[in-house]
């Protein structure tokens, strides 16, 4: 149902469809359904995110306890930061959520726990591909990690892959070869 096009005389049961005071009461009361329909869309924060401005952005993600949300962040990153916040708490201390709150800001990320790469127990690197992780904007990055770390895991490096356009060549070689058999014979 569309509350925003909501006909009342076509909800009324038929006979009261013909029924003068019932027509004039749902034209009557028309205007004020549709101004409740454009109202229950800012009851819908959660789903209509895309569409929130950033005051009302900044509200709800102090109002969740989003730690590692940034104020100075652009528009899509904070977007992108309450989106993922929930996926984050339910995993708050792993890995998942580690690469989950860092790329809402700064893109896709790997995290590799120490095992992975040889360090000593409790250790963790991130290994980030996006441009804008610089290192003005490290003590957001490991604000960021911080918040949602295990409490027990340290960051041992940052790493930051950067990748530039290259020529691609391909090359190919052909070979024919040919099998021949000698046999020796006596005598």
């Amino acid at each position: 149902m569309d509350l925003t096009n909501l006909d009342l005389l076509s909800l009324q049961p038929q006979f009261l469809q013909q029924d003068p005071v019932t027509i004039a009461l749902c034209k009557a009361f028309q205007p004020v359904f549709v101004q409740l329909g454009e109202s229950m869309k800012a009851i819908l924060l959660y789903t209509n995110i895309d569409h929130l401005p950033g005051e009302v952005l900044d509200e709800l993600a102090w109002g969740m306890n989003v730690t590692w949300y940034n104020t100075q962040d652009t528009l899509p990153a904070r977007r992108e930061t309450i989106k993922k916040a929930l996926s984050v708490f339910s995993r708050m201390g792993t890995a998942g959520a580690i690469k989950d709150a860092v790329a809402a800001n700064f893109g896709a990320s790997v995290v590799e726990e120490w095992w992975e790469y040889g360090a000593q127990p409790g250790y963790f690197r991130i290994i980030v591909e996006d441009p804008s992780a610089t290192a003005e904007r490290a003590a957001d990055f490991v604000r960021t990690v911080n918040a949602v770390k295990n409490v027990s895991s340290w960051l041992d490096q940052i790493i930051l892959m950067r990748t530039s356009p290259g020529p691609v060549r391909v090359g190919s070689v052909g070979q024919i070869t040919r099998r021949t058999r000698s046999v020796q014979r006596d005598g």
